[in-house]
């Protein structure tokens, strides 16, 4: 089926999904479409349409021009049935499928989240057909209608997020009408409430700052006074304390079904001995591993420019009111595949040169180059779209660019053409930035001039070919980019942004030291980074390798700021917003991201169950469950989205739905190499732990901690010996108050791994449970003296679970906070820990776990 869009840029696909030939791209023949797409299911006269698209020819001719088009577009669209009447035309929806046709459907049958989901933008956004003065007026108020119901929709379900509390929802649909009409006073302040009531005060106050900014710079008016007010008012308003959120209350549960335990040993090949997981001990094997690459690697510019700064000849201008600029990929016009990357060069080049000077905001060119169905919403309200084609002359590529205003389409400068030998297409980046930063400086600040000369080297074209490709493979595996981003680095150098990938890359692979040594080569080089650069830096850097998350979290949120439209800056706050213990601020930042489109759409089931976990720390259970769900619907047989399910069912005490569920989970199969480690063991160990934290009654807990130890025996038993099982076994265990059987366990692990800070602690712990108090102070001067690099505080957090054990609350206090200043992230699950249990009314530990 072909599909026509005309919210945003009219155009017309094949089945493929592909744009159609040229006889329906002809711009006569796809506005004839349009309309009768705007006008489906209802038909269309003959005459109408010749009036409206052959005005100034006769009766004859006109008549002659509609049946040619009519035939050019059922041949193109391929049956004659695509277009139905004779005297009254109408479009056959059953044969191709129209935007605006579904989206007036999906108002009128009551779907607004469908109708928000499909306007992508004005109707026939930037579309001109001269000669046709009534079909323009037709468009314009087609266009005003469609804008209107557009902006009742999102209100609509604003509104609705509001009265049902859901904050996060609230702030994500005013966002969208801000987006929509950045004007409105009355909708400033409504977002600016939203974000108020969702914990995040700041960014209530900033986003009066980026409204005045607006009012200002792009109307030329002054801003509504109630929005400044508003933000005066939230400045001097004390600040509210954060709650801490208690254990739930005791109460009976209903009976409790028998929790089956699978009996055949599963078919897992076993993890590479050195294994060693984040939080647990154990590294898993799989793809998505504790450094989370797209958060990173999605988000970063090209990095390395020449320090221009000193070029400036006055102070730079507040970046939330720097004008918006966007440079596209430049279409491949040389009908040779080989250039196919020679556009996403110059997107990538371009973008950083822009961002370098500080004058200007630049739209990250990760969003750009991976998500191209976003592109019209991201263009929608981007007054400077740099664009344009590759064509080949000869031996020679001619590289021809444009400045368009990306929210009327309207062209606003044309450059000469640049050329560069076919060998070498990087040759022809430093022209390109001189003329594209000399066009902005006529349109945007003369300051630019500037920069118009001052261009840092261009890698070669066999460098950049490389890094480019690192980039489309990247984390598929992890090593196939890495050999492209070496290989990038030996063919050029001095090829800085291919040095920053490549520790990315190198830090996704648990190889710290040298993930570590390539970025502080990159960072003595820090001020001659563009600003989203050295952003990117500090979070990627300060976090993944270096542990200090509160360095990370700066950089991730200068990243939002920097890059507004890049949804990947959004996951890099959420996820070290969490990290911080900040979790309204991470269901803030990761709700604003759309699940439908790009790297996200994959992502869905980890962002969902990251807003999960956040509900989790606030106490809202039931929120939790409702986002765990969601994930599901992505992913329902993946056991480590099912396994924030039941977590969540347990810490809302809905005994009746988990023992239900836990069942069908038990049915699904072990995934070491999911987003997360998944085995139905593990699944039923974190539930007998979250009952207890709970106030589940203690056969309840039982039974369930019991069939852990049940399935993982069934394996250990049968001689499977690798790693991760036996630490599986050996977490039931101590779960199930099985402390003999688990300091054997433990014990095992500890001679193959006498490094692995949690073996040495469950050792410890299981010891102490029994009396030996000796085994256990050695245990935990041991842990004490692990001080090698990139631990990640571990010894200081399972140091604090056998002082806790031992019955020195104080110092299990001082070492678990002693962990999170050295990079520990897992302090959502201290609340379940048993080892921890004698601290959960312990204030200095309710303190220590209270949100920001």
């Amino acid at each position: 089926m072909h599909r026509l869009l005309c919210l945003g840029q009219v155009r017309l696909l094949g089945p493929d999904g592909q744009p159609a030939g040229n006889a329906a791209a002809q711009p006569r023949r796809l506005a004839l479409l349009a309309v009768l797409g705007r006008m489906a299911p209802k038909a269309v006269s003959r005459e109408r349409l010749l009036g409206w698209f052959w005005p100034e020819a006769d009766e004859e001719r006109g008549r002659r021009s509609l049946n040619q088009a009519l035939y050019a577009l059922r041949t193109e669209l391929g049956s004659e049935e695509v277009l139905l009447g004779q005297r009254d035309l109408r479009l056959n929806l059953d044969l191709v499928s129209c935007d605006v046709a579904e989206f007036a459907t999906a108002i009128a049958s009551g779907r607004p989240e469908e109708a928000a989901a499909l306007y992508q933008g004005p109707f026939l956004d930037g579309f001109h057909l001269s000669g046709t003065p009534e079909f323009s007026q037709w468009a314009d108020e087609e266009r005003t209608g469609l804008v209107q119901q557009y902006h009742q929709v999102l209100e609509s379900l604003a509104g609705a997020a509001e009265q049902r509390g859901d904050a996060a929802g609230a702030v994500r649909w005013w966002r969208r009408v801000a987006a929509a009409d950045p004007a409105s006073g009355r909708v400033a302040q409504r977002l600016m409430q939203a974000l108020s009531e969702s914990g995040d005060r700041a960014g209530a106050i900033r986003h009066a700052t980026i409204y005045e900014a607006i009012m200002r710079q792009q109307f030329d008016l002054p801003p509504d006074p109630s929005v400044l007010a508003l933000a005066e008012e939230l400045k001097r308003a004390p600040q509210p304390p954060p709650r801490a959120v208690p254990p739930a209350a005791a109460s009976r549960p209903a009976a409790v079904a028998p929790v089956p335990v699978r009996s055949a040993l599963p078919d897992v090949s076993p993890p590479p001995a050195t294994a060693v997981e984040p939080e647990d001990g154990v590294r898993r094997s799989g793809s998505h591993t504790r450094v989370l690459a797209i958060g990173a690697a999605a988000v970063l510019l090209v990095v390395g420019a020449f320090a221009v700064r000193s070029l400036l000849s006055r102070s730079p201008t507040p970046a939330d009111q720097q004008p918006l600029v966007a440079v596209l990929p430049l279409d491949n016009g040389t009908g040779d595949s080989t250039f196919n990357l020679a556009g996403a060069m110059v997107t990538d080049w371009l973008t950083h040169e822009l961002a370098v000077t500080g004058l200007v905001r630049v739209i990250d060119s990760r969003t750009l180059l991976s998500t191209t169905d976003d592109v019209p919403a991201l263009l929608a309200h981007t007054p400077y779209v740099v664009h344009g084609r590759v064509f080949r002359d000869g031996d020679s590529l001619r590289f021809m660019t444009q400045i368009s205003d990306g929210r009327t389409g309207e062209i606003r400068l044309s450059m000469a053409p640049v050329s560069a030998p076919v060998g070498e297409p990087s040759a022809a980046l430093s022209s390109l930035h001189q003329q594209v930063t000399g066009a902005l400086a006529q349109l945007v600040d003369s300051r630019l001039n500037n920069f118009a000369a001052v261009s840092s080297r261009p890698p070669t074209w066999a460098a950049y070919q490389e890094f480019l490709l690192g980039q489309r493979k990247f984390g598929r595996p992890y090593h196939a980019s890495l050999a492209h981003f070496l290989r990038a680095i030996e063919l050029d150098s001095g090829y800085a942004q291919a040095q920053l990938w490549a520790g990315n890359t190198l830090a996704n692979l648990r190889r710290y030291r040298e993930a570590d040594s390539v970025f502080r080569r990159v960072a003595a080089r820090r001020d001659q980074l563009a600003p989203y650069d050295q952003a990117n830096l500090d979070y990627f850097h300060g976090g993944y390798v270096m542990g200090d998350w509160e360095l990370s979290y700066r950089g991730a949120e200068a990243m939002a700021t920097l890059g507004p439209q890049a949804a990947h800056a959004q996951w890099a706050v959420g996820h070290t917003a969490r990290f911080t213990n900040r979790p309204r601020q991470a269901i803030a930042a990761l709700s604003s991201i759309s699940l439908e489109s790009g790297w996200a759409r994959e992502w869905a089931p980890r962002i969902l169950c990251e807003i999960a976990r956040n509900h989790h720390m606030l106490g809202r259970h039931d929120r939790e469950l409702e986002h765990t769900r969601r994930a599901l619907s992505f992913q329902p047989d993946d056991g480590w989205v099912r396994t924030n399910e039941v977590i969540a069912l347990a810490a809302g005490r809905r005994y009746a739905d988990l023992a239900r569920r836990v069942e069908a989970a038990m049915m699904l199969p072990e995934a070491p190499a999911s987003w997360e480690t998944y085995s139905g063991g593990d699944l039923l160990m974190q539930v007998a732990r979250e009952l207890a934290a709970h106030g589940a009654p203690a056969d309840t807990v039982r039974r369930y901690a019991d069939a852990a130890v049940t399935w993982h025996a069934a394996i250990t038993l049968a001689g499977t010996t690798d790693t991760m099982h036996l630490l599986g076994h050996a977490r039931a265990a101590a779960t199930a108050g099985r402390h003999a059987e688990a300091r054997e366990l433990y014990g095992r692990l500890a001679a193959t791994s006498p490094a692995s800070p949690e073996f040495v602690a469950g050792l410890a712990v299981s010891a102490a449970r029994l009396g030996d108090t000796a085994t256990a102070e050695s245990g935990l001067r041991r842990l004490q003296e692990m001080n090698a690099p990139y631990q990640f505080g571990y010894p200081a957090r399972w140091g604090a679970n056998v002082a806790a054990v031992l019955g020195r609350k104080e110092e299990a206090v001082r070492l678990l906070a002693e962990s999170l200043r050295k990079g520990h992230t897992w302090q959502f699950r201290w609340h379940a820990d048993p080892d921890l249990a004698s601290l959960r009314e312990y204030q200095p530990f309710r303190d220590l776990l209270r949100p920001r």
